[in-house]
């Protein structure tokens, strides 16, 4: 059926009618969609009183559960803490799912439930009940996929180092299996016991991932499959441009999802362009067991810091939640001579799960305060410095980074039936940022001037998403559509002044240089900037062959206005455009633990601006957005306690850069990888994470076709990570780690004329986990980069050294 609506009628802008034109369209689905619930609901109820067999072995009721749900074809939902420690009987013989389910809970003070919009999930035995050896009245049970809500997070897979799933977008929570994409999700227990500062060490896991940054410098940045991906693009569930931007700190993340791949379609357009992948972050939130743990921490070489994670639930079901976290990182010395860190971070997260109606506050504070970062280092001279003669800090002892941010996010999910809801969040945050810097540009000998700069940055950041989603079926066909709405605004300002007192220094033998005066100086920053994005996405998710077969197609709409203030914020620049970024994904499951799937996705980019100088003959000329296409598919294999992941994807981006003097779109990157992820717990007590890419980056259709076919900077052929955790047979409570991170060699430079080594670094740890007068203690030991190999990390932008040998150790109690 078409609906068209008179063109121009209502005298609205061409771009802003289509907009109009496509919500009328999807709201008639949405509508249409949801008086065909009933089917898809009848669908479920055979399914969860059908009869099958199963056969699962006595053991923890986690294995027996997540065993379960294999057989079963079905996901429960829960909180780790509930089964923990517990022990089932195990299953053999023919039963429905709610049979089964109730076998497998006798004796544990646990029962099966039912939530509003059809997930299982597990609930404690009433006390009377358990004293009564009764148990809860029999609850209707009907089979049902896992809930798109972001507030119902998927179950941690076996190990406990990743989930089973992760946020899609605007697609909501899936199950991997279930995803036509490349996606991984990092779990707090991994964060813990790795003891990361920022997201830069959780995602450090990830083969496919690089930071760009060293540890401890002004910001983090990464790498995506051989794409930038700054800091500033992760987003706090799906809201872009909330968290702190230059770097996030890790007390408040429950888990950290990395969706690889172009994804504009389901994240909207990120604020400086996400084609390699995107970043969200998932806030904690309270349990139904009370939290009350202390963490306590050193790493070197001076560094002391306290964490204080306080969580409860109140209210009938334990509808209402809070959860606090507190930490702080005393000023010390760090592994990089002569440089201090100094972090505050203070976060509450406020959470209402009704029946119907599910509502979230998060909000935080973030300080951070770093003497001497190390920076990247810029060539005036085709030698590649020997990374190996640095063993000392080379940034000068008066520079510094000081950031500091506030924010806070509001979400609101609404089922108006069982298989119609809607969503609606909004977060904002106010960034203020100063830094004194000195970029070392250096010669064949490693000397550089130091040239110091201070620039003060002020940032004003809105973000906000709605959506409507329906579930209904068209014969064989289950549909999900959702409509769903994006805003994102920045207002930035900048100031920078260039301070006179240069003096010489060198990479090598670094010498001890003068202060610059930075007295008198207006702290004010004029506005400099404006980014508005606004986007509209509607998707149909269509299950077929009683899910077996899911197929997504969609497209975001996306507008994007950019504007540039001089000194007098006088408005200088203004750029709007509009874009359409069309996707299709498939996923069929060959077996129950076999998915191979395929997607054909864009992403978006803001245009570069032109420098104004004298280099270009279009100073501060605006490019329209740059459109990346992705094709890519994959196998997954999942056994229950391990699994691989296989994908080999190819992604094109138009480059912007200056040739013969004129900046445009003068060439294309085009990346072409083979990935192979593996998490899990193969053999119990030995878990893995890891795995590889490989990466052929080639550019292409540059002009005059110079650098046609040389490898694209910052890209290494192959990336290697396997980590390892064993707990010891011999030692009960003891957990011993290792990990290998292994980047082949990179090129600096269009040419290929300036060659970065390939680097290996290696990692080893323990844990000891045992109590005191009841209150669990776990003690951590880990040491990163342990034999202090110094090699450059990083050709982005420049060179990055290597962290030195850092050695990380922490307590944590629970009282």
């Amino acid at each position: 059926m078409t609906y068209q609506l008179p063109e121009q009628s209502s005298g609205l802008p061409s771009s802003q009618h289509k907009i109009r034109q496509t919500v009328c369209h999807a709201l008639v689905v949405l509508a249409l969609g949801s008086t065909f619930s009933p089917i898809t609901y009848a669908q479920e109820n055979i399914a969860a009183e059908r009869q099958q067999q199963y056969k699962i072995a006595a053991g923890s009721l986690e294995d027996a559960l997540a065993e379960f749900a294999q057989q079963a074809g079905i996901l429960i939902s829960f909180e780790p803490e509930l089964v923990s420690g517990k022990q089932s009987s195990g299953l053999q013989g023919n039963y429905t799912a709610k049979q089964a389910v109730s076998k497998l809970l006798q004796g544990t003070g646990l029962d099966q439930v039912v939530r509003e919009n059809g997930t299982w999930g597990l609930r404690k035995l009433p006390s009377t009940q358990l004293q009564q050896g009764g148990s809860l009245p029999e609850v209707k049970v009907k089979a049902g996929r896992q809930s798109e809500s972001v507030e119902e997070l998927p179950q941690v897979y076996n190990g406990g180092q990743v989930a089973s799933g992760a946020r899609a977008g605007i697609l909501g929570n899936r199950d991997f299996m279930d995803t036509p994409f490349s996606i991984t999700s990092y779990t707090r227990e991994l964060i813990q016991n790795q003891q990361a500062t920022t997201v830069a060490d959780i995602i450090a896991n990830d083969p496919s991932v690089r930071s760009t940054n060293a540890r401890g410098g002004r910001f983090d940045q990464f790498t995506v499959r051989g794409f930038n991906l700054p800091s500033s693009n992760l987003a706090l569930n799906g809201l872009y441009g909330v968290v702190p931007s230059y770097a996030v700190a890790a007390e408040s993340i429950e888990r950290v999802e990395v969706l690889k791949g172009a994804s504009t379609l389901l994240n909207g357009m990120a604020p400086t362009g996400a084609v390699g992948g995107a970043i969200n972050i998932v806030p904690k939130r309270a349990t139904d067991k009370n939290i009350n743990q202390l963490t306590t921490s050193f790493a070197s070489k001076e560094q002391l810091g306290a964490h204080l994670d306080l969580g409860r639930r109140f209210g009938p079901d334990n509808s209402v939640g809070i959860r606090v976290n507190g930490a702080y990182r005393t000023p010390g010395e760090t592994a990089f001579d002569h440089q201090s860190t100094e972090q505050t971070v203070g976060t509450v997260a406020i959470d209402y799960k009704g029946a119907q109606l599910k509502l979230s506050l998060d909000a935080g504070y973030q300080q951070r305060n770093i003497d001497a970062p190390p920076e990247r280092v810029s060539l005036d001279t085709s030698i590649v410095p020997d990374a190996k003669r640095i063993d000392r800090n080379f940034a000068p002892r008066w520079t510094y980074t000081n950031t500091k941010d506030t924010y806070a996010a509001l979400r609101a999910e609404y089922d108006f039936t069982p298989h119609f809801n809607g969503y609606a969040a909004i977060g904002g945050r106010k960034g203020e940022n100063a830094f004194l810097r000195s970029n070392p540009d250096i010669d064949a000998l490693g000397n550089f001037a130091t040239d110091p700069s201070l620039f003060y940055r002020d940032e004003r950041v809105f973000s906000a998403e709605a959506g409507l989603r329906s579930k209904f079926s068209t014969g064989p066909l289950a549909h999900t559509v959702t409509l769903g709405m994006s805003k994102y605004r920045q207002v930035f300002g900048n100031r920078i002044y260039n301070l006179s007192g240069s003096s010489n220094s060198n990479i090598y033998s670094p010498t001890r240089t003068t202060r610059p005066n930075t007295q008198g100086f207006s702290q004010h920053t004029p506005k400099s900037g404006l980014s508005d994005l606004e986007s509209i996405a509607l998707t149909d998710a269509i299950s077929i062959l009683d899910d077996r077969l899911l197929v997504v197609i969609g497209a975001r709409s996306q507008r994007v206005q950019v504007d540039t203030f001089n000194a007098s914020e006088i408005r200088s620049q203004h750029y709007n455009q509009q874009a359409l970024t069309p996707a299709a994904a498939v996923v069929f499951k060959l077996q129950d633990n076999v998915s191979i799937y395929a997607n054909y996705m864009e992403s978006l980019s803001p245009g570069g601006t032109a420098p104004t100088n004298a280099t270009v003959n279009n100073p501060g000329e605006v490019l329209p957005p740059i459109k990346s296409k992705q094709v890519e598919t994959g196998v997954k294999i999942d056994n229950g306690r391990f699994a691989n992941t296989f994908s080999l994807f190819r992604i094109e981006q138009p480059n912007a850069f200056t040739e013969n003097r004129i900046f445009g779109l003068n060439g294309e990157q085009r990346n072409v990888g083979l990935e192979w992820n593996i998490f899990g717990e193969p053999v119990k007590g030995l878990r893995t994470l890891g795995g590889i890419m490989l990466l052929d980056s080639k550019l292409t259709k540059t002009v005059n076709g110079t650098n046609d076919g040389a490898r694209s900077p910052a890209t290494s052929r192959a990336n290697v990570n396997l980590g390892m955790e064993w707990d010891t047979p011999f030692y009960e409570g003891l957990t011993l780690t290792a990990r290998t991170l292994y980047s082949s060699s990179q090129y600096l430079d269009n040419a290929n004329t300036q060659k970065v080594p390939n680097w290996i670094r290696f990692d080893i740890g323990a844990r000891y986990v045992t109590s005191a007068n009841g209150h669990p203690i776990t003690l951590r030991a880990n040491v990163e980069n342990l034999f202090d190999r110094s090699y450059w990390a990083s050709a982005s932008g420049g060179l990055t050294i290597s962290t030195p040998r850092t050695l990380l150790l922490s307590a944590t109690v629970d009282f």
